[in-house]
């Protein structure tokens, strides 16, 4: 998804977006909830059962059967332990802010060109601790279908116009890129969204003039950010 940033000296808005996420089962649930085989247990003096006495064979439970199958999906990634590299030329700063979080439980990283222009621009990494959406299945598979809808009901709220959406594969990861106008600002913003089990990373480049500058670092940094899952 994406969020937009508000600089707190005052002067000039910037955007953050949250990239927010994908298409598949609903919402992974927690790890004790998933349904787990059981024995058969054994008797003392029982024989085994002789064909025609209607004993049925022990069958696996189907979410575990096909959690098994389908490598080919991408599985949900451990976003916190995400990690990434500052592209040559950018710093960390502070004194920005969310415009429009996705979710109201967020940490925020932001790195502004090593030689500032006349405009606003700035890489804008929001990590979403606590999204309140059924992200992926019961195998840890990223539901598009469900991460569609969260990022369109988004952008509803914040009435921030998309266009270029695509799904596609950053870090090894499934996930969704965007480039988002916000009403009246001057600012484009192309947000990447990654999706994890009830948590969402996104990292926004944000720029007014100075685009290619702002595409390079952004390419850069995206590939340097390493996931776990």
């Amino acid at each position: 998804m994406t969020t937009a940033i508000a600089r707190t000296t005052g002067a000039v808005a910037v955007v953050l977006v949250l990239a927010g996420i994908v298409s598949g089962c609903i919402d992974a649930a927690p790890a004790d909830q998933n349904p787990a085989t059981t024995g058969a247990e054994r008797g003392s003096e029982q024989s085994p059962p002789r064909a025609g006495d209607g004993a049925s064979k022990p069958t696996m439970p189907p979410q575990l059967a096909e959690c098994g199958e389908g490598d080919d999906k991408s599985r949900t990634p451990e976003l916190a332990a995400a990690t990434w590299s500052t592209p040559a030329g950018f710093a960390q700063a502070s004194g920005y802010s969310q415009i429009a979080p996705i979710a109201p439980t967020h940490t925020d990283w932001y790195l502004v060109p090593e030689e500032p222009g006349d405009g606003v621009e700035v890489i804008a990494v929001v990590h979403y601790e606590d999204v309140p959406a059924r992200l992926s299945d019961e195998c840890g598979v990223v539901d598009r279908q469900a991460v569609n809808h969260l990022l369109e009901q988004w952008r509803a709220d914040a009435g921030v116009t998309v266009s270029d959406v695509v799904w596609t594969r950053v870090a090894g990861a499934d996930a969704v890129q965007q480039t988002e106008q916000y009403p009246g600002r001057d600012f484009t913003v192309r947000t990447t969204v990654f999706v994890g089990t009830g948590e969402l990373l996104t990292v926004s480049c944000q720029w007014t003039s100075r685009r290619e500058l702002m595409v390079t670092g952004c390419e850069e940094f995206l590939a340097s950010v390493r996931l776990e899952g």
